[in-house]
Formats: C-alpha cells, sequence, structure tokens
C-alpha cells in the first residue's frame, strides 16, 4: 500500500492548464499560477483552477501544497491527510454525541480509531448529569 504524492512547487510549474487535479475530495481543472498581493499586501503565489460547478476559484500555493494531487483517482483520509488508492482506503462510521458519519480512512493504519478517539464529547453527555447544590 502506496502513499500517492501531494503536489509540489516543481509540478505545480509544469502541469498545463486544463490538468484534472483533485483538492481534498474534489476534482478541480488547472488554470494557471498568478502572483497578487495577499490580504496584507505582500506577494504571493496563488494556484487558480475551475471547479466542478464551472466557477473560477483561487487559493493560495501553500494551501495547494498541502492538499493536492494529480492523482484523480485517489481517496484523501480523513485523519491523516493522507492520498491513497481508493483500494488502500475503508470507509470508518465515526460516532458523535448526537449523529454518525461515513468517513474514507487509511486501511492498513489505525486511522479511523484514531480519528475517533480525537472527538470529545460534551462533558454533559459523559455520564450523570450533576445537580446544584441549593
Amino acid at each position: 500500500m502506496q502513499i500517492i504524492p501531494k503536489l509540489t512547487r516543481q509540478r505545480l510549474g509544469e502541469l498545463p492548464e486544463g490538468t484534472p487535479i483533485r483538492i481534498g475530495s474534489q476534482t478541480v481543472i488547472f488554470d494557471g499560477c498568478s502572483i497578487d498581493a495577499d490580504h496584507k499586501g505582500n506577494d504571493e503565489t496563488f494556484i487558480n483552477y475551475i471547479d466542478e460547478a464551472g466557477n473560477r476559484q483561487r487559493y493560495s500555493e501553500w494551501t495547494i501544497l498541502q492538499s493536492a494531487t494529480e492523482f484523480i483517482d485517489s481517496e484523501l483520509c480523513s485523519y491523516c491527510g493522507r492520498f491513497r488508492h481508493p483500494a488502500d482506503t475503508k470507509i470508518g462510521v465515526i460516532r458523535f454525541w448526537n449523529r454518525t458519519e461515513d468517513k474514507t480512512f487509511c486501511a492498513d493504519n489505525q486511522c479511523a480509531e484514531r480519528y475517533q478517539q480525537s472527538i470529545r464529547v460534551p462533558a454533559s453527555r459523559l455520564g450523570k448529569s450533576r445537580r446544584r447544590a441549593s
């Protein structure tokens, strides 16, 4: 079971416009890079893309490097954030205090168990409710 690599700065510079890429769980079309001022007025590289609805969007290069791959058939683990081949993932049921959700996890790691352990249940649900002494 192998981890699918995320995009690198070098690979982003080599991608031709129109290439499909995967950002998290969304498949988008790469539409180039641009250098613009960020909210502080500093020059920053932004990645432009067309989302699934056909709208033009952009993210900072740093965000794309952390969450994108060019392997569009990959699945993103909900716990560790690694892209994996669909055969290397499993669906886990995560129990929250008021609902359950199905999420995708690595099949060879304990990501589902670790994710479940990371969820905090509100104190009022942990045991018997405490009454105030009057």
